[in-house]
């Protein structure tokens, strides 16, 4: 997932931020997006899957 974030922001330097969805039960990957920096928008999609987003300009110098 961090390469697929290096490559987002190589290919799209202008990327404010990224957005996925997960489904609500998958809790090792909800804890592993939380844990790079996604927050929870607090919505659905029409399939009940969690909204989450990664501002770009939050990441640490790492990614």
């Amino acid at each position: 997932m961090l390469k697929f974030i290096q490559l987002i922001k190589a290919l799209n330097p202008t990327c404010e931020g990224v957005r996925l969805t997960v489904d609500d039960t998958n809790i090792v990957a909800k804890s592993m997006y939380e844990k790079m920096g996604f927050v929870t928008e607090g919505e659905e999609n029409k399939y009940g899957e969690v909204r989450y987003y990664l501002a770009l300009n939050q990441l640490k110098n790492s990614l």
